[in-house]
C-alpha cells in the first residue's frame, strides 16, 4: 500500500467513525427524484445546484416558485421549463396548489 492508498484509507476510517457520510451522489445515487425530474426536461445540470439548497425530494420539486429559482439564479427559459415541468406534475397528482400553501 503506497501512502495514498494509506490516507485514503484513514480518512475513510476517520469518517465512519465520527458518523460522516462519505458517499457521492453520483448518476445512479443519491436524489434519484432530483435527477429524474431535470433529467425529464433534459436540465440536469441544476442538480448539484438544487441538492446543495436542501431540494432533495420531489415533494420539496413541487413547492418551488418563481421565487425559489430566481433565488437559485436559474435563466428565464430553464426557469419557465422547470415551472411547467413542476405544473403537469402537481395535474397528474390532483394537486392545483403546493401542498405547503394549502389551508
Amino acid at each position: 500500500m503506497n501512502l495514498a492508498q494509506a490516507l485514503s484509507t484513514q480518512a475513510l476510517e476517520g469518517a465512519k467513525e465520527s458518523g460522516t457520510n462519505t458517499q457521492q451522489t453520483g448518476a445512479s445515487g443519491d436524489y434519484g427524484e432530483v435527477e429524474n425530474f431535470l433529467n425529464s426536461i433534459a436540465l440536469t445540470k441544476y442538480k448539484e445546484r438544487f441538492v446543495e439548497n436542501g431540494i432533495e425530494d420531489e415533494e420539496t420539486i413541487l413547492e418551488l416558485s418563481d421565487e425559489h429559482l430566481d433565488a437559485l439564479k436559474v435563466p428565464l427559459g430553464h426557469k419557465l421549463k422547470i415551472l411547467k415541468r413542476i405544473k403537469t406534475i402537481r395535474q397528474e397528482k390532483g394537486m392545483t396548489v403546493p401542498e405547503s400553501r394549502q389551508g
